[in-house]
């Protein structure tokens, strides 16, 4: 996942003021983080299929439990990847900024 932000990072360090990257990178990490704090978290119950993923676990067999697992609580996931990436982003988004 690292390595696909930083291509995009390159493709969009291109197109954008060094100023302007670094707001969109992180006003974007905020926005999602926002959204799930407010959004996604509190209303998992909704956003979560745990009745499909049981139903597919019912028949795809238990050598799908793992890929399910990750279905069924999808956006606590994604928000472990983005928390994970936040360190290297901007660590790297600081660096370059600052090295350009």
């Amino acid at each position: 996942m690292a390595v696909g932000f930083m291509l995009l990072y390159s493709k969009s360090a291109d197109v954008l003021s060094t100023k302007a990257l670094f707001y969109t990178i992180i006003v974007l990490f905020i926005a999602f983080f926002w959204a799930f704090g407010f959004v996604l978290y509190p209303l998992s119950n909704y956003f979560h299929p745990t009745a499909l993923a049981d139903k597919l676990l019912a028949v795809l067999g238990p050598r799908f439990l793992s890929p399910l697992a990750i279905m069924r609580i999808w956006s606590f996931c994604l928000f472990y990847v983005l928390a994970e990436l936040w360190d290297s982003v901007v660590i790297s988004v600081l660096f370059w900024g600052f090295a350009r």
